[in-house]
């Protein structure tokens, strides 16, 4: 009988904003990152991320209801940026809205405490991520208008 350690976590690195995602990698996290990567293009006030030199860093452990999970990203290469790690969360990972909130969420706090990096930044004010029904948006928080779906923030209008 072959017994499996949940308790250590399978991980996987790619680059920000990777088309090709490694095998493995849970649906919902991969498009989550894939979203929130295409966003730090744009929006940033305070400062600028070079997204080409940055590289998402996912772990997930347990199995079923149990499963955590935990996204981050590193520098590669000469860019000195700190590490940004959200921690083990308990987001059912078949919730594709809440896990695209929480890895926006995640990127944005840990640009603001450690790279004086506000974003995204619309309309001249921060911007929140929320879930809206089936829809991870980014909203304007005076207003609660969607300004765009997390993903298509540095799309034209027409295509938000």
């Amino acid at each position: 009988m072959v017994t499996v350690d949940d308790s250590v976590p399978s991980g996987w690195q790619f680059l920000l904003l990777a088309d090709d995602i490694p095998d493995g990698v849970p649906a919902a996290v991969a498009v989550a990152c894939r979203s929130v990567g295409r966003d730090l293009r744009c929006a940033q006030d305070g400062g600028e991320i070079d997204v080409d030199q940055m590289m998402w860093t996912v772990q997930v452990k347990g199995e079923g209801s149990a499963r955590s999970w935990r996204v981050g990203w590193v520098a590669r290469g000469p860019y000195d940026s700190p590490a940004m790690d959200s921690g083990w969360l308990h987001v059912a990972l078949d919730d594709q809205p809440a896990v695209t909130v929480h890895v926006a969420a995640t990127v944005q706090k840990h640009l603001a405490v450690h790279g004086s990096v506000q974003w995204p930044s619309g309309t001249g004010q921060l911007l929140e991520a929320s879930a809206r029904g089936l829809l991870p948006a980014w909203i304007a928080p005076r207003t609660g208008r969607i300004v765009s779906r997390i993903g298509a923030l540095c799309s034209p209008v027409s295509n938000r």
